[in-house]
């Protein structure tokens, strides 16, 4: 994976959240699928993730 210069998390969108804190030991850039989030919760701890991400962390489609 030293090659790689970003993930792209496009996982059923229950799953967006528990994928995304592996991603992040990773270090690399994410591209996250919209949805972010299936819950309330869910999308709160993701944005507490960004704010200590130092990489790029984005939602798209």
């Amino acid at each position: 994976m030293e090659g790689l210069r970003g993930l792209i998390i496009c996982t059923p969108n229950y799953s967006h959240l528990e994928v995304l804190k592996v991603a992040v030991k990773s270090g690399k850039h994410i591209l996250m699928e919209k949805p972010m989030a299936t819950t309330l919760e869910d999308a709160q701890e993701i944005v507490k993730i960004k704010k200590e991400y130092e990489a790029i962390l984005q939602i798209g489609t």
